[in-house]
């Protein structure tokens, strides 16, 4: 259950650099994007989160994603890993949302990897591998 008093950090986070940072997207015309990296007591800290409302994934990563990479996470090693319906294909020209991202590999985004089910004992098992307070 979730206690303000233990999941949330009394002081700001610094992301390291040594640790890979994980970028994972939710999908639609409102994408969201959470940047985390996991520290040497295996919590998983979220150091930023990005919600828009009204625009692709194009451009949310064009507009809100890249300018943060490059002011705050320049020289991370970064994974990017989403919904797994962001491996499907559109309806209008078969681009998945993996396809938009991989355009930008080349800008630093690295690795990516979208989940393969939504079922709750997939991705709750994924999350038994953290250690939570």
């Amino acid at each position: 259950m979730f206690d303000i008093g233990s999941h949330v950090a009394k002081s700001p986070l610094v992301p390291d650099k040594n640790n890979l940072l994980l970028i994972a997207a939710d999908f639609g015309l409102t994408p969201a994007l959470c940047l985390m990296q996991q520290n040497a007591f295996g919590q998983v800290l979220v150091l930023d989160a990005i919600a828009t409302f009204g625009m692709g994934l194009e451009r949310a990563i064009e507009e809100k994603l890249l300018p943060l990479l490059r002011r705050k996470y320049d020289g991370f090693d970064i994974f990017v890993t989403g919904d797994p319906s962001g491996s499907v294909g559109s309806q209008s020209d078969e681009t998945s949302c993996a396809d938009v991202f991989r355009r930008y590999k080349n800008k630093g985004l690295g690795k990516i990897k979208f989940a393969w089910s939504n079922k709750p004992d997939s991705s709750s098992g994924g999350a038994r591998l953290f250690p939570f307070a």
